[in-house]
């Protein structure tokens, strides 16, 4: 958006005027008559006021023309994330979807993604090499930082791992364990014939670190499957609300003897 309003501009010569007309003049993008709603034009103006503190910092300019506007950061939302249940009844109905030719290599892959508590990435990228059913261990390149880490293939993953295993007898050490690299058409079909909210790949993966939180495992620990290093910290920031349902039973502990 910035770079509209300074098109041509040097920066310093930008006013706060011509910040509220660029705001003002936006229209929705599903329907240009229609100006942007007020909620919109609010996370814009906290936007666009970051921006410009970043500007003056760096000392390009002197003022932030856009430190008036009204607008607070946006609202952290709950993200979808489905229970246990919900995801196996998503793997089946893929694997029941007619008229698919990919209905067993998608549902493989959902299936994965939520037993693996990995992402579409580290998924796309995983290599039969990577795989030691021996040692009972996955190497995984997580694609955000381009470094190695390492998980345990575990009890709720091995019989898929050596399901996957069987349907690839020839199978290379450079070969893709996955022949699908995203089933979000199968994904999304599955949700809809289920009545359920429209889960994302991104969803299992927080299925995954929540019903680890919520078995008691360690945070330290569930941070090392999702390739985190700094002891569980981030994880309690982001699944600090874990379920209500959860929360409530954790609390009826407090009940006196």
């Amino acid at each position: 958006f910035p770079v509209t309003i300074c098109a041509g501009r040097v920066l310093r010569t930008i006013r706060a005027s011509e910040v509220l007309v660029f705001i003002g003049g936006l229209k929705q993008q599903r329907n240009p008559k229609e100006p942007l709603g007020a909620t919109y034009r609010g996370h814009l103006g906290w936007t666009l006021r970051k921006i410009f503190r970043l500007a003056v910092a760096d000392g390009v300019i002197g003022l932030n023309p856009a430190e008036g506007l009204k607008g607070e950061r946006p609202p952290e939302r709950l993200k979808l994330t489905p229970t246990w249940e919900q995801f196996k009844a998503i793997v089946e109905t893929i694997r029941g979807q007619p008229q698919s030719d990919t209905r067993e290599e998608s549902a493989d892959l959902i299936e994965f993604y939520g037993r693996a508590g990995l992402g579409t990435a580290e998924a796309a990228g995983l290599l039969w090499q990577d795989v030691d059913f021996e040692r009972s261990k996955i190497q995984v390149l997580r694609a955000k930082t381009k470094k190695t880490f390492v998980v345990d293939i575990y009890p709720q993953l091995r019989p898929l791992m050596e399901k996957l295993r069987s349907k690839s007898p020839n199978r290379q050490p450079t070969e893709c364990v996955f022949k699908v690299k995203g089933a979000k058409k199968a994904l999304s079909y599955a949700c809809r014939k289920l009545g359920f909210p429209q889960f994302s790949p991104r969803s299992f993966r927080r299925m995954f670190i929540t019903r680890c939180l919520e078995r008691g495992i360690d945070p330290g620990l569930v941070a090392r499957t999702q390739g985190h290093r700094d002891g569980g910290a981030l994880i309690l920031k982001t699944y600090r609300h874990i379920r209500p349902a959860y929360e409530a039973k954790m609390f009826e502990r407090l009940k006196e003897e």
